[in-house]
């Protein structure tokens, strides 16, 4: 049976609230304004108000070079979908300094994305059984749960119908969930959701579902008591897109995410190395402008040993058998640190990350990578990136709070003339918030 949690202390924000209309054009909008070009500017004001809240029409007019009809059309499209929202106190009282007319005159009127609506499921997938989070795009972890299954036998259905299960839960907790994304190991097609191959699942090309459906499952205990107006429970049977990728590349896809909300970084290498019952797995999530990288061959997230020798069961010249054991022994955790880090310099040297980010056992055992760069490579060239090297920001979530990120960061994407639209669209999401009131 599935272990539930809610995040402690978190509210369900009315913000909204009000019945959503899908993003798309109307009557107000110019003719000439293609429907690339009405998405474009729309995923450009949207990410605008995304970096800097606040920001006023005219302002976003002045940054993004758009007229200010345009941006009149786009902002209120975008607030009748409850996708952003006006402030009350606007952007910032007339100070001594500005001119006479502009003390003289109202307040510009500043926007913000409903961060607090835009939840996002994440889902770490192993043999076993999963972990998932859903988490807002403020980065607020919403709702939390864990449990067994089985997605060795049939991995496309299970992992959909997990999907809408935990959506379900997350739904009767007061969480309404837009999309997931499920970080799985070994070898994924983001584009094609495909799971090329899989040594810890143990399949060969398996096409995976891109949609699950969300039910209403057991009612909230709110509902039952009468705390809730029947007008506001949710309905029945609305479905919601799932994006997959590798699960080195989700944590990748968490740490921009995340950066986005701090100090704003958007080139980094993620080292993820995970310990299973025979295999110690070791990926590598590579972010450049703004995006993770997957290989041609999709597997950019996986780390080959120059010392391989062709053991399936290892990806380092170290047997399987005494990896598995990295936890308990010492001397093999040391031997294998060394080796990682010889093989990462040149990784390192040529991709020149802004930050080099350890999770799984090495986040565990990060003060004994940073005492084996001072022991082992002090005068080489790890020395030089060291001050750029940290843990992961998001700990014990890292892979499926980086799924959750994956969903959002697919779904504030600028789109590029000519290519496929991602399964992630804002219409969608206006859709399923408007029929979640």
């Amino acid at each position: 049976m599935a272990k539930r949690t809610t995040a402690g202390g978190s509210s369900v924000s009315s913000a909204g609230r009000s019945t959503a209309r899908s993003v798309q054009s109307n009557s107000a909008t110019p003719r000439g304004n293609k429907p690339f070009q009405r998405s474009m500017n729309r995923a450009l004001v949207l990410n605008d108000l995304r970096r800097a809240p606040g920001a006023s029409r005219s302002e976003l007019a002045d940054r993004l070079a758009l007229d200010r009809s345009t941006i009149s059309n786009i902002t209120g499209e975008l607030i009748d979908a409850g996708l952003i929202e006006e402030l009350a106190a606007g952007r910032r009282m007339p100070s001594e300094n500005d001119p006479p007319a502009a003390r003289a005159g109202r307040r510009a009127v500043g926007l913000r994305v409903t961060d607090e609506r835009l939840c996002a499921l994440g889902i770490e997938i192993d043999a076993e059984g999963y972990r998932a989070v859903v988490r807002d795009n403020s980065g607020s972890i919403r709702y939390r749960e864990a449990g067994r299954c089985d997605f060795v036998t049939n991995p496309a259905a299970e992992i959909a119908a997990t999907v809408g299960s935990v959506a379900t839960r997350a739904g009767n907790h007061g969480v309404q969930v837009i999309g997931a994304g499920c970080a799985i190991p070994g070898y994924i097609s983001p584009a094609d959701a495909r799971i090329v191959h899989s040594r810890e699942l143990g399949v060969v090309d398996t096409q995976l579902h891109g949609r699950a459906c969300v039910g209403s499952g057991r009612r909230d205990h709110r509902e039952a008591s009468g705390e809730v107006a029947a007008e506001r429970r949710r309905p029945t049977g609305y479905d919601i897109p799932i994006v997959y990728d590798n699960d080195a590349n989700c944590c990748a896809w968490g740490e921009l995410h995340a950066g986005r909300m701090n100090e704003y970084e958007d080139d980094l290498l993620f080292v993820l190395a995970k310990v299973g019952a025979e295999h110690l797995g070791i990926g590598l999530g590579l972010a450049a402008d703004g995006t993770v990288r997957s290989g041609a061959t999709h597997s950019a997230g996986e780390l080959y040993s120059s010392g391989w020798r062709g053991d399936e069961r290892t990806q380092l010249s170290i047997a399987a058998h005494d990896l598995s054991g990295i936890r308990e022994n010492a001397d093999v955790r040391r031997a294998f640190l060394i080796e990682l880090l010889s093989n990462l310099i040149p990784v390192l040297s040529v991709v020149d990350p802004a930050s080099v980010v350890f999770g799984g056992v090495l986040r565990d055992y990060y003060e004994e990578v940073m005492g084996v760069v001072a022991s082992e490579f002090s005068s080489g060239y790890l020395a030089r990136v060291v001050l750029r090297m940290r843990q992961s920001l998001l700990a014990e979530d890292e892979m499926a709070a980086g799924a959750a990120a994956l969903v959002l960061e697919h779904l504030f994407r600028i789109p590029r003339y000519g290519e496929e639209a991602t399964s992630i669209r804002w219409e969608d999401v206006a859709r399923t918030l408007g029929e979640a009131v």
